[in-house]
């Protein structure tokens, strides 16, 4: 009914066309709805009208009534009837005598840095009382043009940027301050019905982050302009963990640059409830780690565990390594013994393996030290909650000391982890079990490899200049190195 309304308003009332989602004007203050604007005055309640019979609005600002009303207009509109009420003072809420029907509400006169969503508010015979959301005007820094440069998102509220053109994508990083359910939505007006929003998600970490999927619905809607809108589950252990997202819009006539604007606003609690599970805390295998003693620099060409399909394309294959008994690390196999005894397999721990980006300059490992910061350092939780969140990996890669405020930890502050065993320059330590388990388990969770749009893939072709591909056992080996 309210696309109906909105098409009869658009051919009946002649509404003016803007060429963007929403510049700021066209959100907070839509086009006139008749051609001589100053003939729509606020109208006052008669005496003896039957409060139960009045259409009221009221506005909600941080999940509190707004009260800076003065000069604020409501609009009621439906294809034969327009009318405006001012808000009363005394309570601020707007009311409205004498319709019957469904409408259109929009408002006239928000203060500047205020917007709201000017597609959603719909007043029926069943629903005369209204609530309008209203945020605030966020101004940003930065371009937003490079995914490991996005423009920083701290508050609810709305925001705005200019779309050049149809292949430009502007790159957002929202860090929510507690925990709860956010939904981040895009406003293009749907009467205007001349520009298409999509918001594309990521994962991963600030070192490696990697597209996930587009979201090109789930908000208002007409017959071209589709609002997305995008929902965050945030549980209190992920607090601190930064949501990547980028905008993109097209315009139906080709015609740009477009104004887009998105909201961010809280919508409630949430717990996630695998996180009640109780907490495994991984930890190494101290006397195996004893009794192979400390590791020093290996000696050889470093080679990585990948082979060439062809020009341009590498493999990575399992299958050429194993677990030698003996010694109970994984080597390469040898041709000549038919044993898995051939060069040793090494993880990079303690320094950066390929697929990690620097973080402010520094050097991102999985363990830290060694002049590198750990990959949890600056709010990720990949090494805590790998898979279905119960396994912690934390102290298994760190030790004790690293971890006393990790879940589980009562009575271990005294175990080391993998790190500090590991006595080279090139970080690297022989592959265990263990550590293989880790691995695959990281790898499949910041999926470093998914159907050639993974981290892993991705980057290998941008800074190695070939693709890297894995079936879903082989994973593991995406840290992986060995000498020669």
């Amino acid at each position: 009914m309210k696309k109906l309304i909105s098409l009869l308003l658009l051919t009946v009332m002649l509404l003016s066309v803007f060429t963007s989602c929403g510049e700021i004007e066209g959100i907070k203050e839509r086009p006139a709805t008749i051609p001589n604007e100053d003939e729509i005055k606020p109208e006052e309640i008669p005496e003896g009208v039957d409060p139960d019979s009045l259409f009221t609005v009221k506005l909600i600002y941080d999940e509190k009534i707004f009260t800076e009303t003065e000069g604020i207009q409501v609009q009621w509109a439906n294809a034969t009837t327009v009318k405006r009420a001012k808000f009363d003072p005394t309570d601020n809420i707007a009311r409205i005598s004498g319709l019957d029907g469904d409408y259109s509400v929009t408002l006239y006169g928000l203060p500047e840095g205020y917007m709201y969503d000017a597609n959603i508010y719909t007043a029926t015979n069943l629903r005369k009382n209204i609530e309008i959301e209203i945020f605030e005007h966020i101004k940003t820094r930065g371009s937003g043009n490079d995914l490991y440069k996005p423009i920083e998102i701290k508050r609810n509220g709305v925001y705005t940027n200019t779309i050049k053109n149809a292949k430009q994508t502007i790159y957002y990083q929202f860090s929510p301050s507690r925990a709860g359910t956010y939904v981040i939505e895009t406003i293009c007006d749907i009467t205007e019905n001349e520009v298409n929003p999509q918001i594309d998600t990521y994962n991963g970490t600030f070192a490696s982050k990697y597209f996930s999927e587009t979201v090109d619905s789930g908000g208002s809607s007409s017959t071209y302009t589709r609002n997305a809108r995008y929902v965050i589950e945030v549980d209190a252990q992920n607090i601190g963990a930064d949501y990547t997202f980028a905008i993109k819009a097209t315009h139906k006539t080709g015609i740009y640059p477009v104004e887009i604007a998105f909201l961010v606003r809280f919508a409630g609690s949430y717990s996630n409830p695998s996180y009640n599970i109780p907490n495994t805390v991984i930890i190494p295998d101290q006397k195996a780690l004893r009794d192979r003693g400390y590791i020093t620099d290996p000696v050889g060409r470093l080679v990585y565990p990948e082979v060439k399909v062809t020009d341009g394309v590498y493999l990575l294959d399992s299958s050429r390594f194993g677990l030698n008994e003996d010694d109970g690390v994984y080597h390469l196999y040898n041709e000549e013994t038919g044993r898995f005894d051939g060069p040793v397999l090494y993880a990079k721990i303690t320094k950066r393996h390929r697929f990690f980006s620097d973080y402010n300059g520094m050097e991102v490992s999985f363990a830290g030290g060694n002049g590198t910061i750990c990959v949890e350092d600056p709010g990720n939780k990949a090494l805590q909650a790998l898979e279905d969140g119960t396994e912690n990996y934390k102290l298994f890669i760190q030790g004790g000391a690293a971890c006393s405020s990790v879940v589980g930890m009562e009575g271990l502050e005294s175990y080391l982890g993998y790190a500090s065993y590991i006595n080279n320059s090139e970080g690297v330590y022989p592959v265990t079990p263990e550590l293989k388990t880790f691995l695959q388990k990281f790898s499949v969770s910041q999926r470093y490899f998914n159907d050639g749009n993974g981290w892993a893939e991705t980057t290998a072709e941008d800074s190695l200049g070939y693709r890297i591909y894995s079936d879903e056992e082989d994973q593991w080996l995406f840290a992986c190195c060995y000498y020669i």
